[in-house]
C-alpha cells in the first residue's frame, strides 16, 4: 500500500540520518516523508533542523536555491497540517522569494482564499474583539495584532471589497499583523469588511523583512 511505502521510505531515511545527521537535504526529505505518514511533529522538527543548516534566503548560493525553496514549501505543508495557516503562508512566500514555482503559488493562493473566509461565520453584529480573535485564529502565530476603525474608502479596500452593485461595504476594521518566520517576518494589513452577507477577511498587503530570528 501507499502508506506502507512511505513508512518504509521513512525507515530508510532514518538509517541515512544515522550516518549523515547534519545533511540538510536528507533531513528535509525525511521531514517531508514524515509528513506523508502523518508524523507532523517529527516532520516539523526535521524540517526546522534542515532549515537551520541551510543558508538564509538572501545569501543562498545558486546550487542550494532549489533545496531551500523545497524545504520551505515542505515546512509550509506541515504548518497547514497542524492548522497553522498564517505560518504556512509565510513559508510559501519565503519559498517563492527563493524560487518562483507555479505549484507553490497555487498553494499560497488557495490558502489565501481560505484565510479570507475565516470570518465568514461571524454575524453582522460581531465586535472588534470578535474580529481580532478571528484574525488571530486565521493567522496562527502572529506576534502582534493592532486594529483601528477604517472606512470603505481606506487604501486598498477598492481592490478587495465586493463590487458596489452587489454588496456595498458597510464597515471596515483594519488589523496590522506581524508573524515571525524563517529568517524573515511577515508584516501585513488585514481588512475585516462587513457587507450584507456578513464579515470577511481580506489581505490588503503582505511584505517581508529580514530578521535574525530562526
Amino acid at each position: 500500500s501507499s502508506a506502507a511505502r512511505w513508512s518504509d521510505a521513512l525507515a530508510s531515511f532514518d538509517r541515512a540520518l544515522a550516518i549523515l545527521p547534519g545533511a540538510p537535504r536528507v533531513r528535509c526529505e525525511a521531514g517531508y516523508v514524515a509528513h506523508r505518514v502523518g508524523q507532523e511533529q517529527r516532520a516539523a522538527r526535521d524540517l526546522d533542523l534542515a532549515l537551520s543548516l541551510l543558508p538564509d534566503p538572501e545569501n543562498v548560493p545558486s546550487e542550494l536555491r532549489v533545496p531551500l525553496a523545497m524545504c520551505l514549501f515542505n515546512r509550509g505543508l506541515v504548518h497547514e497540517a497542524l492548522d497553522e495557516p498564517g505560518r504556512a503562508a509565510t513559508r510559501y512566500r519565503a519559498s517563492l522569494a527563493v524560487r518562483p514555482h507555479p505549484a507553490v503559488r497555487a498553494r499560497l493562493d488557495a490558502l489565501t482564499a481560505r484565510l479570507r473566509r475565516a470570518a465568514a461565520g461571524l454575524g453582522r453584529s460581531a465586535t472588534v474583539a470578535d474580529l481580532a480573535d478571528a484574525v488571530s485564529r486565521a493567522y496562527v502565530g502572529c506576534s502582534t495584532v493592532e486594529c483601528e476603525e477604517g472606512d470603505e474608502e481606506a487604501p486598498g479596500i477598492e481592490e478587495v471589497a465586493p463590487p458596489r452593485g452587489e454588496s456595498r461595504p458597510e464597515g471596515v476594521v483594519l488589523f496590522d499583523v506581524t508573524m515571525p518566520g524563517y529568517q524573515v517576518e511577515t508584516i501585513g494589513t488585514i481588512a475585516a469588511i462587513r457587507s450584507a452577507g456578513g464579515w470577511g477577511l481580506f489581505e490588503l498587503e503582505m511584505a517581508e523583512s529580514a530578521t535574525t530570528d530562526g
